[in-house]
């Protein structure tokens, strides 16, 4: 399938890459990025969803994406449901929660890709 739109899949990407530790939904994003049209910008988050450049995930009935980092595979994520702050956990720490899995259920966890919602430290204040 022939790429279209480059400059525009980079505008997102760039932003994306230097906001990492955050979520937005394709409407904030519309907003942040206004050389993007809508459509285009529907399309290219679709496309970088499935080449796995993004994580996706819902906040209520939105879609939010967050840049999915190299080292993002066999940890676990933690999404803030007020602000959208995406945390990437430890893989020790994930480790330690895959280990209290197993022995308590005996399950035995051969891929991790999960996201735990909750709220963070700085909307807890």
């Amino acid at each position: 399938m022939k790429e279209y739109n480059t400059r525009q899949k980079e505008l997102i990407l760039c932003f994306l890459r230097e906001h990492n530790h955050d979520s937005y939904t394709a409407s904030q994003l519309s907003t942040l990025l206004p050389d993007v049209g809508k459509s285009t910008l529907y399309r290219i988050l679709s496309h970088l969803e499935a080449e796995g450049a993004l994580s996706c995930s819902l906040k209520g009935r939105s879609r939010i994406y967050s840049f999915r980092k190299g080292e993002c595979v066999g940890h676990m994520h933690l999404l803030c449901k007020n602000c959208g702050h995406f945390i990437h956990l430890s893989k020790e720490a994930t480790r330690k929660i895959s280990s209290i899995i197993e022995n308590d259920t005996g399950f035995s966890i051969s891929e991790i890709e999960c996201e735990m919602r909750g709220v963070c430290r700085e909307c807890h204040k």
